[in-house]
């Protein structure tokens, strides 16, 4: 991490012309007023760095809208980021999920990712509740946050902008599971750090799951984009496609309007080049953490854009994630940390980190 500058000046020149720092980059919490959205809060984040994005508070914390110099990069669909007292989890078969799906980062789990299931629980106190429905991507999605704090800490050697929310997802006999997200962006820079730590708050042990769902539109996705999973092996795939080619122009009617690919990861690193935009977005994080990911190409005209989605396993079924190993069950009082780190890049020039 370089220290902060803001157009190229460091803290001590830009004293000389501005206010300091907080001019230029700093948080500010709001709410939302109109639409699906009435009613949400927001923390906007400023990077100083041309870096800017939403922090939807009572969506899971999830990030909203984000732009470079200006521009949107986040990808949305017509719902808008609908408030989570508008959408049923469990409705629409179980596919609710979908009602509100958008925005640059949708957080999946915390106890389920992918398909609507019935499963066996771990543990309950009522054995009417030992077999659970699991809505498309997990009851955790969309949940109303506590805010912890938020603000720039200027007077450290670095300076930076964070955020730090929490949710519980719970049920009564069943489980509780508390995610508390921290977000810090290095003054200057366009470079977000995502630090997650998912904590069993309940009383009988339970599965945790995640999927980070990054969702990217257009300009950044566009004829000619480009995606690197580096040092990876394709274990699934949707349908038959070449899952790195070069995403292709909008198709007036697609074959299949979602195609998914499944990687396993061996050093959690994915490159996306755009032409089009002039720019990259590099996504790395620990492979133990996140051990398979997938990426979702959307090329229908008006659903047209790219899925990144780092998760903890690449089974398609919570049967197939116990038969790989990969179902990670949390006791109480347990936890499980995740960090991930975007990088936007212009030309390949990095702006600070």
């Amino acid at each position: 991490m370089s220290p902060a500058t803001v157009a190229g000046w460091d803290q001590d020149r830009l004293h000389r012309v501005s206010a300091g720092l907080g001019t230029y980059a700093g948080t500010r919490l709001v709410t939302l007023e109109e639409g699906v959205e009435r009613g949400m809060r927001v923390i906007e984040m400023r990077s100083g760095g041309g870096l800017d994005f939403d922090i939807t508070v009572d969506r899971s914390a999830d990030i909203g809208r984000l732009c470079i110099d200006g521009q949107v990069l986040s990808w949305h669909s017509p719902a808008g980021l609908a408030s989570p007292w508008l959408i049923d989890r469990e409705g629409d078969q179980g596919q609710g999920f979908l009602r509100g799906f958008g925005g640059f980062l949708n957080t999946c789990g915390l106890d389920h990712i992918r398909q609507p299931e019935h499963d066996e629980v771990e543990q309950t106190n009522q054995h009417a509740l030992s077999n659970i429905q699991f809505p498309l991507h997990g009851k955790g999605t969309f949940q109303p946050g506590v805010i912890r704090g938020h603000g720039l800490v200027d007077d450290a050697k670095e300076p930076y902008v964070f955020c730090e929310v929490e949710f519980t997802q719970s049920m009564a006999f069943v489980s509780a599971l508390r995610l508390r997200r921290r977000i810090e962006v290095p003054v200057g820079s366009q470079t977000l750090h995502i630090k997650d730590s998912v904590r069993n708050v309940g009383n009988n042990a339970t599965t945790q799951m995640q999927l980070y769902h990054f969702n990217i539109g257009f300009p950044m996705v566009a004829p000619d984009t480009e995606v690197d999973v580096a040092d990876s092996a394709c274990i699934w795939k949707s349908e038959e496609h070449d899952p790195l080619a070069a995403f292709p122009d909008p198709q007036d009617v697609a074959e299949n309007t979602l195609a998914i690919y499944q990687h396993e990861m061996t050093h959690g690193h994915v490159l996306l080049t755009s032409p089009q935009s002039g720019l990259s977005l590099c996504l790395e994080y620990p492979a133990a953490q996140l051990p398979c990911c997938q990426v979702l190409r959307m090329t229908n005209c008006g659903i047209y854009g790219m899925g990144i989605e780092p998760c903890t396993t690449g089974g398609r079924s919570r049967l197939e994630a116990r038969e790989r190993g990969e179902m990670n069950v949390l006791q109480p009082g347990k936890e499980r940390r995740y960090e991930l780190a975007l990088r936007f890049s212009k030309h390949g020039k990095t702006v600070n980190s």
